[in-house]
């Protein structure tokens, strides 16, 4: 059981990565831009957060499976960050997705559309880190303390 938990990550994002990459028939995701974001956020903010989580969890501390605050939230930063990555990603190559036909987001929009909602998604993921780390660091202080100026 430890073993098979310490791969499971690994061989997930390994299958996806084929499945975006090989070039045969109903592979190459990386053609279809909704097919590409999908395997970047599975990849990203399922299969190595959650891979990672159990190898630790199971394969290294011998701990028995529990959904926390901190696999949460970190999947759910990922996932945020999964989105822009994969915009991102098509930004520099919108000449030769014209050229291809292929319909991506930047050559729909704009590389300026684009960039700008990659860059208001991370403005919204630090702010609501910020809040989130302040929550935190304000419930775990004690009753008498009083905080710094």
């Amino acid at each position: 059981m430890r073993l098979a938990c310490s791969f499971v990550g690994v061989q997930r994002s390994l299958a996806l990565g084929v499945v975006y990459s090989t070039d045969l028939p109903f592979l190459r995701w990386k053609r279809y831009p909704f097919m590409a974001a999908t395997c970047i956020f599975l990849v990203r903010a399922v299969a190595v957060q959650l891979g990672f989580y159990l190898h630790m969890r199971c394969a290294v501390l011998g701990l028995p499976l529990t959904w926390t605050q901190p696999l949460l939230f970190g999947t759910a930063f990922m996932s945020l960050c999964s989105v822009v990555i994969a915009l991102f990603k098509d930004i520099p190559d919108v000449a030769g997705d014209r050229i291809a036909n292929v319909r991506t987001l930047s050559v729909r929009l704009g590389v300026p559309a684009v960039f700008n909602i990659c860059r208001y998604v991370c403005v919204c993921v630090c702010l609501r880190v910020r809040v989130r780390v302040r929550r935190v660091r304000t419930d775990s202080r004690p009753a008498n303390s009083h905080p710094h100026p």
